[in-house]
């Protein structure tokens, strides 16, 4: 299978991202990191063209790595959290009826 020589696939190529509403979109066009000037189509090739395959495998891996290690994380501080509120609900509050109503809307959400 022959690799599909564009720049979109290139080990050099850094495409473009915008800032949407909730997530990063990306753009047509990027950087090239050996010729330092914008593509500013990514289907287009030049002499200076390397397979970027192994590279872009590297940091899905890593990626998704940090994300797990990151979601075990969340869950232990979800879980801390938890235990804490149950604590609080054994807890008899002083008599102060602005507190009072906020830890008791707290412990019932």
């Amino acid at each position: 299978m022959s690799k599909v020589k564009e720049c979109w696939n290139c080990r050099y190529y850094r495409a473009f991202y915008t800032k949407g509403f909730s997530r990063f979109n990306k753009q047509k066009i990027g950087i090239c990191n050996v010729e330092n000037r914008i593509i500013g189509d990514k289907h287009i090739s030049c002499d200076k063209w390397c397979n970027g395959f192994e590279i872009k495998n590297i940091r899905q891996v890593a990626a998704i790595k940090r994300i797990d290690e990151t979601t075990d994380c969340l869950i232990q501080i979800k879980q801390i959290l938890i235990e804490e509120k149950e604590e609080l609900q054994d807890i008899k509050v002083i008599e102060l009826p602005s507190i009072n109503k906020k830890i008791k809307k707290y412990l019932s959400d």
